[in-house]
């Protein structure tokens, strides 16, 4: 078995975790990535990054902050999932001036130009790493997983419970 990557950083990552060096192949690099659009929300904002099956995870989150992110000058940008199974509904209660779907703009580029970012399982939660930014992931049975385990116990990656606002993302 191989197992191929983006970069010499997750090169490295994968063997640090034990991996042989000779299994592990770097197939290209993420591209350096400069928003293709000008800044989409002019405050500065947290983005949700939403996953199909565990959207009530990303509402529930939103609620129990959004009244604190307001006071602090924060939007709320919600990124819907590419995928067709993703219910824009879902999230209609939660619109207004402090919390917004942008679909018309990438995910790269939203995730470029955010303060922080917050999903359950979302790739993003690891591309993040190549825009410089430190993702925070919701607390939930995605945990289980020992990928989630390690990024976070590595520090790439902040939990947060419910009420508890993200911290600054970018290293």
């Amino acid at each position: 078995d191989e197992c191929w990557v983006y970069g010499q950083f997750w090169k490295e990552q994968l063997e640090s975790a034990g991996w042989p060096s000779d299994r592990v192949r770097i197939c290209g690099y993420f591209p350096s990535h400069q928003p293709l659009r000008p800044r989409p929300v002019a405050e500065p904002y947290v983005l949700y990054s939403s996953q199909p099956g565990l959207q009530s995870l990303v509402v529930d989150h939103i609620r129990s902050i959004r009244e604190e992110a307001s006071s602090r000058g924060f939007k709320i940008v919600i990124a819907l999932h590419p995928s067709a199974s993703e219910r824009r509904e879902i999230y209609e209660p939660l619109l207004d001036d402090r919390v917004c779907i942008l679909p018309e703009h990438d995910s790269y580029d939203l995730l470029a130009c955010c303060w922080a970012h917050v999903s359950v399982s979302s790739t993003l939660l690891v591309e993040s790493v190549a825009f410089k930014l430190i993702s925070h992931t919701i607390a939930g049975p995605t945990h289980r997983f020992s990928q989630f385990a390690r990024l976070i116990s590595g520090g790439l990656l902040r939990e947060l419970g419910p009420g508890q606002f993200p911290s600054d993302g970018r290293v």
